[in-house]
């Protein structure tokens, strides 16, 4: 089992439909898949590779879903960083798994300059929030521009989905490594109907135990709004 199998068959049963709406951008499947090839590219001319850690420090929206979806398309691994840490706990984790990308909304950009500084693993910031990318960050949509969709690496089974952390109490924060067989749910077939207008879809991406019911919408047609 494939993690990125969801957006494969949705590609081939409904390639037209809406599948994410966020803050004025409204992205077919089609489109999705483009762009989630397109991110995966622009990750690997940045020196990621399979089983590289890649984090993300944002809100939730439709880039975050693109980002979920794209690092395992290229077979490297998801760190999504808890909002709510400290500049030394997110310091912490990202040296910890070896995190050397990290993707950043308006929200979190100020965090990006003391991070690099406290984490030599950090090689590239991607700017996801509007507007031209502050100095010594890629743009996100400029990144996309930039490079040609691959190929999906088809990674699944016992291979790495991501690392995720917990925390917030007392000392550093702890991870665990989730293989994507151990994140597929046993069911699809018990996910909701498709429906043609926009369904609320109150998945918080960042926890370890929702990355699965993130995209168990998709699977069935369904295009969640993010909250934030």
């Amino acid at each position: 089992m494939q993690f990125t199998q969801w957006l494969h068959r949705a590609l081939q049963q409904y390639p037209d439909r809406l599948i994410t709406i966020d803050q004025g951008r409204e992205h077919t499947v089609e489109q999705f898949a483009d762009r989630v090839a397109r991110l995966a590219a622009g990750l690997r001319a940045n020196g990621v590779r399979p089983g590289d850690r890649v984090g993300m420090l944002s809100l939730n929206s439709d880039r975050y879903v693109e980002y979920l979806t794209a690092v395992p398309w290229l077979g490297a691994a998801l760190n999504a960083v808890n909002i709510r840490w400290s500049l030394a706990e997110i310091g912490y984790s990202l040296r910890e798994s070896g995190t050397r990308v990290l993707l950043v909304d308006d929200t979190f950009k100020a965090a990006a300059a003391p991070l690099r500084a406290a984490c030599a693993c950090l090689e590239t910031v991607i700017y996801c929030g509007p507007g031209p990318a502050p100095q010594d960050m890629i743009g996100y949509e400029d990144l996309l521009a930039a490079h040609e969709p691959i190929d999906d690496t088809r990674t699944g089974g016992d291979s790495l989905l991501g690392v995720f952390y917990t925390g917030g109490t007392t000392g550093n924060p702890r991870a665990s490594c989730y293989l994507i067989i151990m994140c597929w749910p046993p069911r699809w077939d018990r996910c909701p109907p498709a429906i043609s207008s926009p369904a609320a879809a109150a998945c918080c991406t960042r926890r370890r135990c929702s990355i699965w019911p993130t995209s168990a919408p998709y699977w069935r047609g369904t295009c969640p709004v993010p909250p934030m």
